[in-house]
């Protein structure tokens, strides 16, 4: 019963799920043929492929959500830098004008 609720919370088409599936040397060890272990050896390639993936996906998208950090960052400097820059223009022509 505990395995049927352990089931549930990983969906059979979540990455998880695929990583749970690796042979590993769980196979080498047993009386399997040559054949079976190089399907499995093959599987187990390809699900360190399916990882290698996801995880410059996930590398991408922290890399991405830094860049708009430091996107908002610039944006909030350049508003402030404007602002500073057109108070010294008024202050400087008001200095102008009354010379």
């Amino acid at each position: 019963m505990l395995f049927l609720f352990h089931c549930i919370d990983i969906q059979p088409d979540s990455l998880k799920y695929i990583l749970r599936q690796r042979q590993g040397t769980r196979q080498q060890e047993s009386g399997l043929s040559e054949r079976v272990k190089q399907f499995y050896q093959d599987q187990d390639d390809l699900i360190d492929g399916y990882e290698r993936v996801e995880k410059r996906a996930n590398n991408d998208q922290e890399e991405q959500d830094k860049n708009d950090d430091l996107n908002k960052k610039r944006k909030k400097m350049i508003h402030i830098l404007a602002r500073a820059s057109f108070a010294v223009n008024i202050v400087s022509s008001l200095m102008n004008s009354t010379i």
